[in-house]
């Protein structure tokens, strides 16, 4: 190996500074170094920096190492040896010490020993404490501080005489009974009470049972809180997931307790007295409940029709009492499994009933779908069964090209996805960019990727130029299908809602029309029973529409019965959520005859 150029005076090489300089020391010996105990490197010679520019023009280190340094001597300069100074020769020397040529210092004990130190004599800036100061006087003239005295012994408590309850007699002169001793409190092991079962010692004359839980007192409050939130700017379900998500460590036996306790609420809000304590209502709500599970004939038909819900309802659609009956009963939560797999998943999930749809399971269990594995690899989706039967009417085939022009948080595209079984493709739109984002993340845990999500406004200029096989028009509804799941909606929706979202409806239909290819298929869903939202918007389309015909098609929880090319799923009937369906076919263009 060819070594570097050397500037060093005495012209040595690399090497030979390296055996002249010595090995350099271990981190024990630097951090030695640092506390000054050892000079900066091995192999110094005791006669410092005498023999610097000699040792060095001699070539090799110094003979002997230099002693280490005692405390008493470092205290001259400090925590650290004095500073060094490099000679011509590379060698690092060290400077003369005062210690070297004075003997150190013998110990002397400080002056006044023991006692205090002499005041401080006061400033301008502080001012001596005025006022009686004991304290201050005996510190100031030097006195040591007596010690404390032995504690005294403890008063005497005062006992009630016994000759009259009424008289406040106080017997001061009663002794204490002594301390039991620790040998005869081991003798007598206390009994361990459970933190639940313990009795305050401010509550033992009025104990009425175990103190309350923590679900017990979490509960109610939450409960009252979110009531208390949910009005006509925020729905009860978002309130319900906002507070949820603040208490984390929440169980998940309460957070169900607080689900169920928020909509049995708004359920039975018309039976329920406004002007009592959110507890009292409450209490009122959950006795209503089982009464009306228990014996549901109890409520009369005309209570359920003045109470159940509000007074308009009845202007907008036309309804029996099942229906009452079927909004005042707590929903069912549906599955949809993977096409083919719903008997494998029934098997896993162990707490599922097959339902009237080939893919439908009704969940009975109380765990938390969201954390179960099963959920998690995408083998189910959590969906109603009116939303399942609107895919299966749809009936996309593999290779399509579909357009869900309202998708939302895309249930339904996941379903026309899995029905295509990954081939072909469906757009996805929606107004709303967050929840494209949360269909983008459904469809990632599902691993469904045949689609793709763009926004749409609802304008008449579609997402792609590409003609499409079939569209499905989900649109925004006044929502009184879902009003058994969601009944916070009873009190905030309005008859403008009704006739402002019936011309939203009808736009949408016709913006997406003409997007359709000849021989194509459109699909009108909504989750609501008003006649303006359904019927009336599907007859308005087939009026201005004559390219377009009704199509027939057969109602999946009747398959006996006449197709239809307008199907009205009600909860009564259904157990899910009610819908309407509307169909039509886009006519095939007519061949044009040359001219003759």
């Amino acid at each position: 190996m060819k070594e570097r150029l050397s500037f060093r005076p005495d012209g040595s090489s690399d090497s030979q500074w390296r055996e002249q300089r010595g090995p350099r020391p271990g981190r024990q010996e630097r951090d030695a170094i640092k506390r000054g105990e050892r000079p900066f490197w091995r192999g110094q010679s005791e006669a410092g920096p005498a023999a610097g520019p000699q040792g060095a023009s001699q070539g090799g280190p110094p003979a002997s190492p230099q002693p280490r340094y005692p405390r008493q001597e470092r205290a001259d300069y400090g925590h650290r040896p004095p500073p060094a100074r490099r000679d011509d020769g590379g060698y690092r020397q060290e400077a003369p010490r005062p210690s070297d040529q004075r003997p150190a210092r013998p110990f002397q004990p400080r002056q006044n020993e023991g006692l205090a130190p002499e005041p401080r004599p006061p400033s301008k800036f502080s001012a001596p404490p005025t006022g009686p100061r004991p304290f201050y006087d005996r510190f100031a003239q030097g006195r040591p501080i007596r010690a404390k005295s032995a504690a005294k012994p403890p008063r005497p408590q005062p006992v009630e005489s016994e000759a009259d309850e009424d008289d406040d007699v106080i017997a001061d002169e009663t002794p204490v009974a002594p301390k039991a001793s620790k040998a005869a409190a081991k003798s007598k092991p206390a009994k361990k009470v459970s933190r639940e079962n313990r009795i305050p010692r401010s509550a033992k004359s009025t104990y009425q049972g175990p103190a309350p839980t923590e679900t017990q007192k979490t509960v109610p409050e939450l409960v009252a809180r979110i009531i208390k939130k949910a009005g006509t700017e925020v729905a009860a379900d978002l309130a319900l997931r906002q507070e949820l998500k603040r208490r984390r460590t929440i169980s998940q036996e309460a957070a169900a307790q607080v689900s169920r306790g928020v909509f049995r609420h708004f359920r039975w809000l018309g039976w329920l007295n406004k002007d009592a304590e959110p507890e009292l209502q409450m209490a009122q709500a959950n006795g209503l409940e089982e009464a009306f599970r228990t014996r549901p004939n109890e409520i009369t038909d005309a209570e359920l029709r003045a109470k159940a819900v509000p007074a308009w309802t009845w202007d907008v659609l036309s309804a029996d009492a099942q229906w009452l009956r079927a909004l005042q009963t707590e929903p069912q939560l549906w599955l949809r499994a993977r096409p083919g797999h719903r008997d494998a998943l029934a098997a896993k999930l162990n707490v599922t009933r097959p339902g009237p749809l080939p893919d439908s399971l009704v969940y009975d269990g109380g765990e938390n779908l969201f954390k179960n594995r099963a959920f998690q690899s995408g083998e189910f989706e959590i969906q109603d069964l009116g939303s399942q039967a609107v895919g299966l009417l749809c009936a996309p085939e593999p290779g399509q090209f579909w357009w869900d022009a309202c998708a939302g948080e895309g249930g339904k595209t996941l379903h026309l996805a899995d029905l295509m079984q990954g081939k072909g493709l469906v757009y996805a739109s929606d107004r709303a960019e967050w929840r494209l984002e949360r269909l983008r993340m459904r469809a990632s845990r599902a691993q469904c990727f045949n689609f793709r999500a763009v926004t749409w406004q609802g304008g008449s200029k579609p997402p792609t130029k590409t003609a499409f096989d079939g569209i499905l028009v989900d649109a925004p509804c006044s929502g009184l299908g879902t009003w058994s799941r969601n009944p916070h909606a009873r009190w905030t929706t309005t008859p403008k809602d009704v006739t402002e979202l019936a011309v939203l409806q009808r736009s949408l239909l016709e913006n997406v029309a003409p997007s359709l290819k000849p021989g194509g298929r459109l699909f009108y869903a909504v989750c609501t029973l008003t006649r303006a939202e359904t019927t009336e918007v599907a007859d308005a389309f087939t009026a201005q529409h004559p390219e377009f015909e009704p199509l027939p098609m057969v109602n999946p929880f009747a398959p006996d019965s006449a197709p239809s090319a307008q199907l009205t799923f009600w909860p009564q009937q259904t157990a899910g959520n009610g819908m309407f369906v509307a169909a039509w076919r886009k006519k095939a263009a007519e061949p044009t005859l040359p001219s003759a």
